[in-house]
């Protein structure tokens, strides 16, 4: 694994907590609708006897103890990651570490706060990525 590939895995959890997030309240928004009348009389003996939005109701409680375990496992995460970054020598390449894997700030944002040009960033991204592919080699 790379050091990119490695602190990308927030933002790969914080992605995973967000679909969840989108199913949950799809399922809200069903269990809220109005259901279809079917004036067949038509009776389907495997299909549930219970009220539609139940369902509905029940699959938005299954994601929530889901969601909060992703969540867990994001809090762990960043704060593996953020002492592993903490560990590099040049406090400019850890501050821009955690801006951009930690923080999820975008290279505008972290090119005001630091004070350094877009383009700086970059050369200064692509020393930070070699440094902590070092420190991850370290620790394996």
């Amino acid at each position: 694994m790379t050091a990119k590939e490695y602190l990308l895995q927030i933002r790969w959890q914080v992605e995973r907590i967000r679909v969840l997030e989108h199913r949950k309240a799809r399922y809200l928004e069903l269990a809220a609708s109005p259901p279809t009348f079917s004036f067949e009389p038509n009776l389907n003996a495997s299909r549930p006897s219970g009220a539609r939005f139940e369902h509905f109701v029940e699959k938005a409680n299954e994601l929530d103890s889901k969601i909060e375990e992703e969540k867990a496992r994001l809090n762990q995460l960043v704060q593996r990651v953020t002492e592993e970054i903490l560990q590099l020598d040049d406090t400019n390449e850890s501050d821009l570490l955690v801006y951009r894997y930690v923080n999820l700030a975008s290279w505008e944002e972290i090119a005001e706060r630091m004070n350094f040009s877009e383009s700086w960033l970059y050369k200064l991204h692509r020393s930070a990525l070699s440094s902590f592919q070092k420190k991850i080699v370290e620790y394996t």
